[in-house]
């Protein structure tokens, strides 16, 4: 089991924000180590982060420091407003919110950086959910991430298609536009699709078979432009996963992921290793493309 200390910091905007650093199993202060952050509570109990998707003390026990940060809540960020609908639109104006979220994580590495903790050249960004959208907005406006592995999300200009009326109806009452709005300034801050040319990072995709249409669109996206980017579907699932085979097989692709590009490790499994495998023809395309 990796020590775990509980750090408060302030983000570039001034909010305060804290999370939990768990250190590398046999942490040394002469070795810098690969980073992991994983979202967007932080309440004590550190397995998974939400979804429990991400097994935290499994990385610290390979190797890894892992960051769990807080995302806060709605108010906490933007303040206090008139109604949940004014708070949530007040949130996505400008991606306000969000902005501050990715300030918060890319300052917390930083100072890791800074404590000579960290190598700056490996640093993981995992969330579900909200913490999805922290990973696709990082992935077109951060430079600091070296690979993402996100579920339960998709944030797109067609997402209203597959939300149903009601889940969309909400959204657009918090700011999201709708289906036959034209706002591409607004959708080429989020949007995979959009952006896929500049999507700074690979990404993995472990979707629930409820969501997982949400999540074709980017996946394709960032692969006809030549990013590294797999998709698995998880049948029977909703936007927390269940079943115990499920979520062990995302606990060990999630290993098998990071260790692949931020440590450079290849599986020992022969089913393992024959996806590790198809990320290494990626990852060959991809640097020969970058050249």
């Amino acid at each position: 089991m990796g020590k775990v200390e509980r750090i408060n910091w302030r983000n570039g905007f001034g909010v305060p924000f804290y999370g939990d650093l768990v250190y590398p199993v046999a942490f040394s202060a002469e070795h810098r180590y690969p980073l992991v952050i994983v979202q967007y509570r932080t309440k004590g109990f550190l397995r998974g982060g939400i979804g429990d998707e991400v097994p935290i003390q499994a990385f610290a026990n390979r190797g890894y420091f892992v960051l769990v940060v807080d995302n806060l809540t709605y108010e906490d960020v933007v303040g206090r407003q008139e109604s949940s609908e004014a708070l949530t639109a007040a949130f996505n104006h400008d991606f306000a919110g969000r902005r501050n979220i990715l300030s918060a994580i890319e300052t917390a590495a930083q100072s890791l950086i800074d404590r000579g903790f960290i190598d700056p050249k490996r640093i993981g960004i995992t969330g579900l959910s909200d913490g999805c959208t922290t990973v696709q907005f990082a992935a077109i406006h951060s430079p600091l991430f070296t690979a993402g592995s996100v579920s339960g999300c998709g944030w797109e200009p067609i997402q209203d298609a597959f939300l149903g009326p009601i889940v969309a109806q909400s959204y657009h009452d918090g700011g999201w536009p709708r289906l036959i709005d034209n706002r591409p300034h607004f959708w080429s801050q989020i949007s995979l699709v959009e952006q896929a040319k500049s999507v700074k990072f690979p990404m993995l995709f472990q979707a629930a078979d409820k969501e997982y249409l949400a999540m074709v669109a980017s996946h394709t996206a960032l692969t006809q432009a030549g990013i590294p980017s797999d998709l698995y579907i998880f049948p029977g699932e909703d936007h927390i996963k269940s079943q115990p085979a499920h979520r062990l097989a995302v606990y060990r692709r999630n290993l098998q992921w990071f260790d692949f590009w931020l440590a450079g490790r290849l599986p020992t499994d022969p089913r393992e290793r024959d996806e590790a495998e198809r990320w290494t023809e990626m990852k060959k395309n991809w640097e020969k493309k970058k050249r």
